[in-house]
């Protein structure tokens, strides 16, 4: 079993971020703009981005107009833009983007003809307006937090990897222990076996001494000397199996008790790791809780 993942991998504990709803507003103010002090909406989009925010509130313009969209970095001016909730003639917008605290700040003056759409100027057209942007923010604060739910989703698999991982080492390790003890128990039987070995060849060592001694006849002289010297290493043989399985059974106790620590570690390790699992759901769930509750 690979140790090095078991002492380098260390638990991380995610603090605890607030997924606090905030609110898509729109306000009806007058403000400045390169066509002078008019009428205008402000809609503050929390959380989100100015880049994304130029880039789709063009796009979703660009869909309903028939005449050019200019940017020139400060301003963006749309012509002839049809939004059909807010008027029977196509429109000329102006808009402007800013950071302001916690969000963007996205300003529009919306002229009619002549005029500048206004609560004054038309109750109902000021109303169809401010639903056109709040609709527009809404999908954008949706976009950041789908954003931050799809983050936390991912910081919840990355621990639960982290979690699975533990589990995975200490069943290794046990494994290994099993499988250690396993072969430790074959080998002390081969060793039994041995042991019979050595004592059959003793036996016949003596038995031959026997027939030896009561024999003078040169060839048969020869003849126990040869199975002598066979019954010698037969004994030899089974004494250094023997200290080749006592010497493999110490290595296999040497990694029982590795082992046995990697497992102890690893499941130390799952009780934080699953800790940092449970938190995570808990942010995955608020994130979802969010973006569910946007509106």
């Amino acid at each position: 079993m690979t140790i090095k993942r078991l002492i380098s991998t260390t638990i991380y504990l995610f603090p605890l971020f607030a997924f606090a709803q905030q609110e898509v507003k729109v306000s009806e103010t007058v403000k400045d703009f390169s066509g002078g002090n008019k009428s205008s909406y402000v809609l503050t989009i929390p959380e989100a981005n100015i880049k994304d925010i130029n880039s789709d509130w063009q796009k979703m313009i660009k869909k309903d107009a028939k005449g050019k969209i200019e940017d020139n970095k400060s301003e963006v001016k749309a012509s002839l833009v049809t939004l059909k909730n807010v008027s029977g003639v196509p429109l000329m917008i102006y808009s402007r983007t800013m950071e302001a605290q916690g969000g963007i700040q996205l300003s529009v003056w919306l002229m009619e003809g002549d005029s500048f759409i206004s609560t004054g100027y038309s109750a109902d057209k000021s109303t169809a307006v401010q639903k056109y942007l709040h609709d527009f923010g809404v999908q954008e604060y949706k976009a950041v937090a789908k954003k931050q739910l799809e983050d936390q989703q991912n910081k919840q698999k990355q621990l639960e990897k982290i979690y699975d991982g533990f589990v995975k080492d200490q069943k290794n390790a046990d494994k290994e222990v099993a499988d250690a003890q396993k072969e430790i128990e074959k080998l002390k039987q081969k060793n039994i076996d041995e042991e019979g070995n050595i004592k059959q060849a003793k036996a016949n060592k003596e038995a031959n001494i026997a027939t030896a001694a009561s024999q003078k006849d040169t060839e048969a002289e020869k003849k126990h000397n040869k199975e002598m010297q066979g019954y010698i290493k037969d004994q030899e043989k089974a004494e250094n199996n023997i200290k080749s399985n006592n010497k493999r059974i110490e290595r296999l106790q040497d990694k029982i008790k590795e082992e046995t620590a990697n497992s102890a570690k690893a499941k130390d390790n799952q009780g934080p790791a699953g800790s940092n699992v449970d938190a995570q759901k808990t942010q995955v769930a608020a994130a979802q809780d969010k973006l569910n509750n946007i509106k």
